[in-house]
């Protein structure tokens, strides 16, 4: 009799075995998917941050470079799915050289940042706009904007202080 009892009992482990299993499987389950949801949530707070530290640094650069003579080349990163920085310097929006420009060929959301307070904006390959302000500044030649693209994920363009304003000069 005590061999019939052991038998019974080793039945009853195998179930219970892999009830344990499974709920291992399932927590493993929940704890993969929770990690790869919190991983792309940091990815993509850390692209928020990396592009909103980009953007003050373009305002202090162009503030700091208003002092009347300073003249300053500029090299710095772009935020990674972005391909080009865009300044317009408009006062009218309804101006049709502005109207006509390659930028809004190439973005046609650029007139919309003309007409807005922003006048700077960030773009990407398939023609999304991140528009920012930033004061005092003007872009060499009778242009009312200019794009700037990325080179190996670096902008490059001089900034000239005027006193008053930074004048945008490209590089090339």
């Amino acid at each position: 009799m005590k061999r019939c009892a052991g038998n019974k009992s080793r039945k009853a482990q195998i179930p219970s075995t892999v009830f344990i299993y499974a709920l291992a499987a399932i927590i493993i389950a929940f704890i993969l998917i929770f990690g790869y949801s919190a991983i792309g949530k940091l990815g993509s707070t850390a692209s928020k941050t990396e592009t909103a530290k980009f953007k003050t640094d373009i305002k202090n650069l162009i503030i700091e470079d208003t002092s009347y003579g300073k003249s300053d080349y500029i090299t710095i990163n772009i935020p990674m799915g972005y391909s080009e920085l865009c300044f317009i310097a408009t006062e009218d929006p309804d101006d049709s050289e502005f109207v006509q420009s390659d930028t809004t060929d190439k973005y046609p959301l650029a007139y919309d940042v003309a007409e807005s307070p922003n006048n700077v904006f960030l773009a990407d390959d398939e023609g999304n706009i991140d528009p920012f302000l930033v004061e005092d500044f003007s872009i060499e030649g009778d242009k009312t904007d200019i794009c700037i693209p990325a080179q190996s994920g670096q902008l490059k363009f001089r900034i000239e202080g005027k006193g008053d304003h930074a004048l945008i000069i490209p590089v090339n």
